[in-house]
């Protein structure tokens, strides 16, 4: 899900700038309310901090995907990928996509995030929080993946959802 990995990325991000020194680590921290991550935190005190993110409207937007494409909701996201013939994958396709399309290896995305919370760590608990986060986002994701999958391709055209 796109919330929880949002969290591990910004939990990813402060682990390699602990201080804040850059601007969006800086930000995360003071909407976390933090000063700096200290050294050598124990792994519960990690998966404290993804869990705070995640909670942070801030942080953890609602749909990103849909809002980002449209007006927030999965029928124009899709529409507009359409319209626009946007291509798309998803992340378990990415590096097959990147090295067909770009010749870049595998191994060398650089911004990848740990993974410090996974779907073990927050549902049940919090599937109501994240099918608030996500919902209109997964309906993109289930019409894009099972047209990936049923073409085991490493992605699509905007036109091919149509």
């Amino acid at each position: 899900m796109s919330a929880i990995s949002m969290a591990n990325y910004v939990v990813t991000r402060l682990m390699a700038d602990p201080s804040g020194s850059y601007p969006d680590t800086r930000e995360w921290l003071d909407q976390l309310g933090m000063e700096t991550i200290p050294a050598g935190c124990p792994s519960g005190f990690v998966k404290a901090v993804a869990l705070a993110a995640l909670h942070d409207a801030r942080i953890a937007h609602v749909n990103p995907i849909c809002h980002y494409l449209s007006d927030g909701t999965s029928e124009s996201a899709i529409n507009n990928i359409v319209i626009n013939n946007v291509e798309i994958t998803d992340t378990c396709r990415y590096d097959r996509w990147l090295e067909g399309r770009w010749g870049i290896t595998t191994g060398s995305r650089i911004n990848q995030s740990l993974p410090i919370l996974g779907r073990e760590d927050v549902i049940p608990r919090l599937s109501e929080r994240l099918s608030y986060l996500c919902t209109e986002d997964m309906k993109v994701f289930e019409a894009v993946k099972s047209l990936l999958d049923a073409r085991d391709a490493p992605s699509i055209k905007g036109h091919d959802l149509a």
